[in-house]
């Protein structure tokens, strides 16, 4: 009998399961300091009230939700959760996530969150309780993700609960979905909408998400030479080749693409009502912080209006983290950066000179490695035995002027694209084409087209 995994809203049997793979060799000894690692992530923590960090010029608030929702989409540690002491061990963890840009996380297995018309079902905000079900007869500014009778959510990833902008970015693209199955709807002559259609609607969402990410989202956020080379099929990091299975690189997911962590901002504007709110507000009114049912029906006063949202931009990406990040209610709890740090050594991580030094690039000097907080960085040899994604995030605040850099950008762009490639639907195979979604501009895919084609 095939064991089934369950974790996050994934279910995956043993024949389907992904695992984690490396990019670079394992290092032979990996040292957790409890002590140290926590020095390292408290000097993370933004204390710049007086002199406010810079905003990331031309990347909106959303993208840093954004990132998240790829993440979520991308990859999912069966383990999850808190990571135990005894879990620092040399075997590969299991990812429930396919790691291919496949909206899984929206989709779920078999389509199984889409209705008889192929339609997801929404809840709604404001008046409607969580467990009433309709297709779209509301304004789309009120749609909401589904719950059922006690307010718990019914979508493919739990995960994308977390807060309310990744469930509001989870919610676009199902009113996406929706638009496109509605427009093939209205043009079939002779015959219903079946399944024939459903496929070919998702296999177009699938094709401009993934437009977004390569083409709008990427190049917000990476070194634009080392993007189009792994767009080229061109890598430096990735050894693989075409016969190779697909895994999901450890140094990507728990290194590198948790940089935007660090784009977060101490507050946010939601919509007309509701301004200058503290980050970690967003983290209530969600199944994930647990609260009860009439809890839930308040967060009509928390719907995020993107026109506003948008009006403030994502933080550059540096070693400073927002202090709502660093005492978390739920998911583990605590601080996230302490969090990140402990997650690299038990993945057992290269250290960014170990990754430096495999690429044959010029690595950071302690100098860069110690700016703004030399006591705790020298102190704990930090600027000799860097933890990867403090590197990344240092390499991005002192090379890259707020965007990844060189090692940075290799890990993110060449993990998306490579996966991309090796997709069953994969626009990097088969690239966009003018017109091939009438409602949306297929040259220049981004995420505002479909916010304004939705009208959200």
């Amino acid at each position: 009998m095939q064991q089934l995994i369950k974790d996050h809203g994934h279910t995956t049997k043993d024949a389907d399961i992904h695992r984690f793979g490396r990019m670079f060799p394992e290092p032979k000894q990996v040292d957790f300091d409890e002590t140290a690692h926590r020095a390292l992530a408290d000097s993370m923590t933004d204390r710049s009230s007086d002199h406010p960090r810079e905003d990331l010029a031309g990347v909106s608030a959303m993208y840093t939700y954004f990132g998240q929702f790829v993440d979520h989409d991308m990859t999912c540690d069966a383990e999850g959760g808190e990571i135990a002491p005894s879990r620092f061990s040399e075997n590969l963890p299991i990812t429930l996530a396919t790691p291919t840009l496949d909206l899984d996380s929206l989709y779920g297995e078999n389509n199984r969150f889409l209705n008889g018309e192929g339609k997801f079902n929404f809840g709604a905000f404001g008046g409607v309780g969580p467990a009433e079900k309709f297709s779209g007869k509301a304004p789309a500014i009120f749609q909401d993700v589904l719950r059922d009778s006690s307010g718990r959510v019914q979508i493919a990833d739990s995960r994308n609960e977390d807060n309310i902008v990744i469930s509001a970015i989870h919610v676009l693209f199902m009113q996406f979905h929706n638009l496109l199955v509605t427009k093939a709807t209205e043009a079939l002559i002779g015959r219903d909408f079946d399944h024939r259609d459903i496929a070919t609607v998702k296999h177009q969402v699938v094709r401009y998400y993934q437009g977004i990410v390569i083409y709008d989202y990427l190049p917000k956020i990476l070194d634009s030479g080392v993007l189009n080379n792994a767009i080229k099929g061109e890598f430096s990091a990735l050894n693989v080749s075409d016969s190779d299975a697909v895994f999901m690189p450890l140094e990507f997911s728990g290194a590198a693409f948790r940089f935007g962590h660090s784009m977060v901002r101490t507050c946010y504007d939601l919509n007309y009502f509701r301004s200058n709110e503290a980050a970690r507000r967003l983290l209530e009114f969600t199944n994930l912080n647990k609260l009860p049912h009439p809890g839930l029906l308040q967060r009509h006063n928390w719907r995020i209006d993107w026109k506003i949202f948008n009006q403030k931009n994502s933080r550059k990406i540096d070693t400073h983290i927002s202090p709502e990040l660093m005492d978390l209610p739920h998911s583990g709890g605590g601080s996230l950066a302490f969090r990140n740090l402990k997650r690299g050594a038990y993945y057992r991580l290269p250290t960014g000179q170990d990754v430096a030094q495999h690429l044959g690039v010029t690595g950071l000097s302690r100098k860069e490695l110690q700016y703004g907080r030399e006591e705790v960085v020298q102190a704990h040899g930090f600027d000799l035995h860097t933890p990867l994604w403090f590197y990344v995030l240092a390499e991005a605040e002192q090379r890259g002027g707020g965007r990844l850099g060189e090692i940075g950008s290799m890990i993110v762009a060449e993990t998306i694209c490579w996966l991309t490639s090796r997709s069953k639907v994969s626009i990097l195979k088969d690239p966009l084409k003018v017109g091939e979604i009438a409602e949306v501009n297929c040259v220049s895919p981004n995420l505002q087209a479909v916010i304004d084609v939705v009208k959200a």
